[in-house]
């Protein structure tokens, strides 16, 4: 399998457990593992491991990034506002590693990427009209950088392959009267 495809298929894997991180402590009987298969590749998804977020029901999480030298997951709560750094070098126990409350930067996140041990969080501005901002950290949760202003309501996030630009994704917003 290409490292392309390996990637991937570890990203699809890291997105299964970011679902069963926003489930009930106790996975249904029914979860059963999936297959995958292509002209030339397979892959297969079963749940190693879960770390509850420490509540149910409750809003929710977006696509989370995982940074390969610490073995670290990054999950965004946009309804709570935080960022959780999971460590998942034992997948079957995953552990939380640092809570990032991001309420005081004045917004809501809405996206994660992380590249070279940089992570960069998008946050919606409150006023829905307004910009947003995108925060830089490092891997061990320290706030590095200025903050920068960005598009109004920015919901996705990617670094190029080269780690040295940030894509920013802004969707918009019209306001009440739409004018």
């Amino acid at each position: 399998m290409s490292r392309r495809r390996l990637h991937r298929a570890f990203a699809l894997a890291l997105s299964t457990l970011v679902l069963a991180r926003c489930a009930s402590v106790d996975p249904p009987p029914d979860l059963q593992p999936v297959d995958y298969q292509s002209v030339d590749s397979r892959i297969r998804l079963e749940l190693l491991g879960r770390d509850a977020m420490g509540f149910y029901d409750i809003g929710g999480t977006v696509p989370a990034a995982y940074d390969p030298p610490s073995k670290r997951m990054f999950v965004l709560s946009e309804d709570r506002g935080w960022i959780d750094a999971v460590d998942i070098s034992d997948p079957v126990a995953p552990k939380l590693v640092e809570r990032l409350v991001l309420l005081g930067y004045g917004g809501f996140p809405q996206s994660v990427a992380i590249s070279r041990g940089i992570v960069a969080v998008a946050l919606s501005n409150r006023i829905k009209t307004l910009p947003g901002k995108v925060l830089f950290f490092d891997a061990d949760g320290q706030r590095i950088g200025d903050i920068v202003r960005v598009g109004v309501k920015p919901v996705e996030l990617r670094f190029t392959p080269d780690g040295r630009q940030l894509v920013v994704v802004n969707q918009g917003e019209a306001n009440d009267s739409y004018t």
